[in-house]
């Protein structure tokens, strides 16, 4: 196209600072299939479970959040459960544990973003003795802060 005068693809040619396109000759039929099917799935948009809004939260998955906070469901890493520390509106609330603060406004307060970043890092380590990685798994981050949301909603008039 450059050859033969376009003049889009001239002036892109040269935009670039006349860097061609390479031809990718060495990838096989898989290798783009699979290309394909990461742009297809959302490509470099596609972000980890626990980015999703809390919004888009199914009953399950806030359910899950729920059995996690206070315990029922345990960590797959290992963690304690939350409410050995905190207590939130609709966990086993007002029961829970009064180490750390209420948790039933964090949602409102402090919104996705923040609690995403905040549920990655373990809480509190419990026993240095045990080694490994208590960090919540994606799923389970996202889980919390889908029951986080839920506590933090407006209860009739509460």
């Amino acid at each position: 196209m450059i050859a033969s005068g376009d003049p889009i693809a001239v002036a892109l040619f040269s935009e670039f600072k006349q860097q061609r396109m390479p031809d990718w000759s060495e990838l096989s039929e898989q290798h783009i299939a699979d290309i394909l099917d990461y742009l297809a799935a959302g490509g470099p948009d596609l972000k980890p479970q626990d980015e999703r809004s809390a919004e888009t939260a199914t009953a399950a998955e806030v359910q899950l959040g729920r059995d996690l906070f206070d315990g029922a469901v345990r960590f797959t890493r290992g963690g304690q459960p939350c409410s050995s520390c905190h207590t939130a509106r609709g966990s086993n609330w007002p029961t829970g544990g009064s180490l750390g603060p209420d948790l039933s406004s964090a949602y409102a307060e402090y919104q996705d973003k923040a609690l995403t970043s905040f549920l990655r890092q373990p809480c509190f380590r419990w026993d240095p003795d045990i080694a490994g990685d208590l960090h919540l798994t994606p799923r389970e981050s996202f889980a919390v802060k889908a029951f986080l949301r839920q506590s933090a909603l407006p209860r009739n008039g509460r």
